[in-house]
């Protein structure tokens, strides 16, 4: 039988593991895998999986901005939009979760900007009021979602 446990005391070996996920072999009798809670696959984020969604659709509003006038609107609307999931992705590589918080806010950051661009290109009409608004609600989705994690990690 295996299970997963919370280590937050001294092991035999007399290292502290606090703050470590260690899975426990009752037939061994010993740890078969030490996992640290903030390093793992990105992609089982939902908050990544959301913010990837919201750069794809921002990439598809973001083609349809047309005119030498906007490049500089599309490509901030593009580039912001990409980094929130980037940040994320990176930030989950960190070895602490203080190193991941900030990569989080980061990606608040950004997805702040994003919005504001939204609510540019919409004030200026050069995306249909719809997608503006849908792209606008996923927007404020995944920051929720961000503030969400940043506050579960406890940190400032």
């Amino acid at each position: 039988m295996s299970f997963w446990l919370q280590v937050t005391r001294t092991i035999s070996l007399g290292a502290a593991e606090t703050g470590r996920v260690l899975q426990w072999d009752d037939a061994v009798g010993s740890v078969i895998h030490r996992h640290s809670p903030t390093v793992s696959d990105f992609r089982k984020l939902k908050v990544w999986r959301k913010a990837f969604a919201l750069a794809l659709t921002t990439h598809k509003l973001a083609q349809g901005v047309r005119g030498a006038a906007y490049v500089s609107l599309r490509s901030q609307l593009i580039r912001a939009a990409m980094s929130i999931p980037a940040n994320i992705a990176e930030g989950r590589e960190q070895k602490t979760e203080r190193g991941f918080a900030n990569f989080l806010r980061h990606a608040l950051a950004s997805a702040a900007e994003l919005e504001n661009h939204y609510l540019i290109a919409r004030g200026m009409g050069v995306i249909p009021r719809a997608g503006c608004d849908s792209a606008i609600c996923q927007t404020v989705e995944v920051k929720k979602m961000l503030h969400g994690l940043i506050n579960s990690l406890g940190s400032d």
